[in-house]
C-alpha cells in the first residue's frame, strides 16, 4: 500500500521499482518489522486489537481480471482515488 500512495503514476512506478532493489527491500523490511513490533506492543493494551494482517511479501504482477477476482474472493474493500 505505501508503494502506491503517491500522486502520479510515474511516482508509483518509481517507488515499486525501488522496492525491488535487494538492499532497499532488506532495509525497509527491517524498519517495518521494528515499527510493527512497537505498534503491536502498544496496541495490545486495548481489547479491540486482534493483531495485524499485513504480510512482508514482495509485490507480484497480476492481470486486472485476476486482481478483481482476488479482491472478490477476499471480500476486499477497494479505495479508488
Amino acid at each position: 500500500y505505501p508503494l502506491v500512495l503517491r500522486h502520479t503514476t510515474e511516482e508509483v512506478l518509481e517507488a515499486c521499482l525501488e522496492a525491488l532493489e535487494p538492499v532497499r527491500a532488506a532495509m525497509t523490511s527491517q524498519l517495518k518489522a521494528k515499527v510493527m513490533t512497537e505498534l503491536e506492543e502498544g496496541l495490545q493494551k486495548h481489547n479491540w486489537f486482534n493483531g495485524f494482517d499485513i504480510s512482508d511479501d514482495l509485490p507480484k504482477q497480476l492481470t486486472l481480471e485476476k486482481w478483481i477476482q482476488q479482491a472478490k474472493d477476499l471480500n476486499a474493500t477497494i479505495f479508488i482515488s
